[in-house]
Formats: structure tokens, C-alpha cells, sequence
């Protein structure tokens, strides 16, 4: 028994502390339950790379499957970094709780307040747009802007649209919102809105007078050493993370317009999300507190602010988020009450919904057992 010890003392100190996720007993058992559901999906020739995180009970498990590039040969890690999309609505949502735990900002503010140009548009029949509703997708805004540019592209290819984009910072995003028309009343309803993020964003680095970048670094990064988690503005910052693919298994640009930042612009990895959800389940911060709590419930829609919300059959609050790049799928949820969340990152674009499907069918085995 004491030489068995000593060799899983041994493999845990070269290895890391993943090894424990085959020897230790409990874990081993998770172990079966993610490879029952997992395997069959990474069966699929035309899948790529898949990293999985579970955070349960104050422990961590990792589980990676594929590869980091099609036809490779080298799989995945809990540190493979992956373009999260549009979770990082989450990240702004608590960044939004954070101003205003901090007195930097009402949520029933007109949200023309803060932005450095004049938006007379920005109002429905004289109802403003509050800051709340630009969390929670009831602004009215449309969900994305197209900018005027594409007009002179034939036949373009996503590497045609990102260069579009590149190295603006947001002028032609702010030019094309005096154009925007809102067609229903701010609160009313819900509708996803990108474009509501991004004007949120842009509303958070002017009341910091910081880029969004540095935010992520503030609340995120710094105190939590999430260091692998950042925004990506430019081509030079993708040079060293995974490459992204369709479903076809073509390679697709990396997202690098900074404009998009708060909607969906940073990447991360499986060990830097379950730091994440356990500060979400955790919640040792006000702030994140404030963004977890139900602001809109139209239809059976939920929000928090970022968050969507639901309940589950055994009255269980979910906390959840997909997120999908032209190279990229992501997928999270947490279930606060159960001390349980679960983040699966793919380099596949359009995967969301099998994530979903994966994730859930794990957490509900977990839970019932």
C-alpha cells in the first residue's frame, strides 16, 4: 500500500494534479461519466479538439480530447487556450456590478449619459435606453451592426470580413449607430443583442477611462490569476494559441476586432474557467452577486445581468452561457445550489448545441448520484 502511495505521490508531482482524476476513487468515477457522453461525440471524424473543466465540491477535473490541430498529434490541455465568445458577456455583466457596487453608475441610467457623442436616436417615442437594458438584451437594439464597408465585398470569405475590422477601434461601429432605428420600448421584451454589449463595453472604459483589456486585468486576471484570460485586439495576439476551424475543418481567422471586445473578444482556457465558476458559486464579491440575480423574465427567458438564467425540473438555479467564433464553440453552466459547473471549450465553430446537450447530460448524471 505505502509503495502504491508513493508512486501516485510521484506521477501527481510530474504530471500535475490531474492524475489524481484516475486514482483517486471519486474522481475516477467522474472520470467514466464524462468519457460515457464525451468519446461518443469526439468519435465524429469531423470533430476537432475538445477541453472539458468540472468544478464539484471544491475539486477540479479535466478532461481533453482530440487535438489542438486537425490531423495533429497533440491533444489538448487544461491550459490549450480557446476563443470563449460570447461568455465573455458574462465577464461584462460583472464588470457592469462592479460599477455599480463602486457608485460608478445606475442601472436605470439613460445610457447617452455616458457615451462621448451625441445619439438622439438611441430612444424609443422618448423612452430612453436604460444600462440595464443593454444587460439584458430588452434595449431594442438590433443584434449587430454591419457596417457599411461589406457592401464592396463579393463573394468574401470570413478572413475578408475580420480584415475589415482590423485595427479599427470602433469608428465605424459608432459611425453606423447614429443610423439605427429602436423598434420596441426599452424593457418590453428580449432580443440577443451584440450590439448592446459592445455599446456597454464602450460605456464601461468611458466611466474607468480604461480599455476593456485592463478591466479583464482589474477584476479578473489579477485577482484571481486567471492569466491566461484576455482580450484579443490584435493579429499579433493570436500567434500562439490554438488554431480555429469550421465544420468542413477549414482553418478560420481568429476574432481580432477590438470594437467587439465586451460581446465576445477575449480567450481563455479550461483551468482559467474553473477559477471562474468556483468564484460564481464562491461568490465572494458583491459584485458578483449583483450580476447572478434575475433582471428580465419575459416568456421563460431569464437574464441576469450577462447571465441566463433557468431552472431546471428539480427547481435547481442555472447560471449558463454559450459562446460560438467562426473558429470556436464554448458552453457553461453552474448550478450555485449544488456546488457544481461545468465549461467545455471547442476550436469548431457552430458545436454550441452539442455542448450543451454534452454538459447537461453530465451535470444531471452528477447531481442524481
Amino acid at each position: 500500500m505505502k509503495t502504491k502511495i508513493l508512486i501516485i505521490l510521484i506521477l501527481s508531482f510530474f504530471l500535475g494534479s490531474d492524475i489524481y482524476a484516475i486514482v483517486n476513487s471519486q474522481k475516477s468515477e467522474i472520470d467514466s461519466l464524462v468519457n460515457k457522453y464525451a468519446r461518443p461525440l469526439m468519435n465524429d471524424t469531423s470533430m476537432v479538439g475538445l477541453s472539458l473543466g468540472i468544478y464539484y465540491k471544491d475539486e477540479n477535473f479535466f478532461f481533453n480530447y482530440g487535438n489542438t490541430v486537425k490531423g495533429g498529434q497533440t491533444p489538448p490541455t487544461k491550459n490549450t487556450v480557446y476563443e470563449i465568445g460570447s461568455i465573455t458577456k458574462t465577464f461584462t455583466g460583472i464588470i457592469l456590478s462592479h460599477a455599480v457596487t463602486e457608485n460608478k453608475i445606475d442601472l436605470n441610467d439613460d445610457i447617452r449619459t455616458y457615451l462621448n457623442e451625441e445619439f438622439d436616436n438611441l430612444n424609443y417615442d422618448g423612452m430612453p435606453i436604460k444600462i440595464i437594458n443593454l444587460a439584458n438584451h430588452s434595449s431594442g437594439l438590433p443584434e449587430d451592426i454591419i457596417p457599411t464597408e461589406f457592401n464592396s465585398l463579393k463573394n468574401p470569405t470570413m478572413f475578408d470580413i475580420i480584415n475589415i475590422f482590423e485595427n479599427d477601434k470602433g469608428s465605424m461601429f459608432l459611425r453606423d449607430l447614429h443610423n439605427v432605428k429602436i423598434d420596441f420600448e426599452p424593457g418590453h421584451m428580449i432580443r440577443y443583442s451584440n450590439t448592446g454589449m459592445i455599446i456597454l463595453g464602450i460605456i464601461l472604459e468611458n466611466i474607468y477611462n480604461t480599455s476593456y483589456a485592463e478591466l479583464i486585468y482589474k477584476y479578473f486576471r489579477h485577482p484571481y490569476g486567471m492569466n491566461n484570460t484576455e482580450t484579443v485586439y490584435y493579429k499579433s495576439d493570436t500567434d500562439n494559441y490554438t488554431k480555429g476551424y469550421d465544420k468542413k475543418g477549414q482553418v478560420m481567422p481568429h476574432i481580432t476586432f477590438q470594437i467587439a471586445g465586451a460581446a465576445g473578444g477575449l480567450k481563455s482556457t479550461t483551468h482559467d474557467m474553473i477559477i471562474y465558476i468556483r468564484e460564481n458559486i464562491k461568490v465572494n464579491v458583491k459584485a458578483i452577486q449583483l450580476s447572478q440575480e434575475s433582471t428580465i423574465d419575459k416568456n421563460g427567458q431569464e437574464i441576469g445581468l450577462g447571465w441566463q438564467i433557468r431552472t431546471d425540473l428539480e427547481n435547481n438555479k442555472i447560471l449558463w452561457h454559450d459562446g460560438g467564433e467562426p473558429g470556436f464553440s464554448s458552453y457553461i453552466a453552474i448550478l450555485p445550489d449544488k456546488n457544481i459547473g461545468i465549461i467545455c471549450l471547442m476550436n469548431q465553430r457552430g458545436r454550441q448545441n452539442q455542448l450543451e446537450d454534452l454538459s447537461k447530460k453530465i451535470i444531471k448524471e452528477i447531481v442524481e448520484k
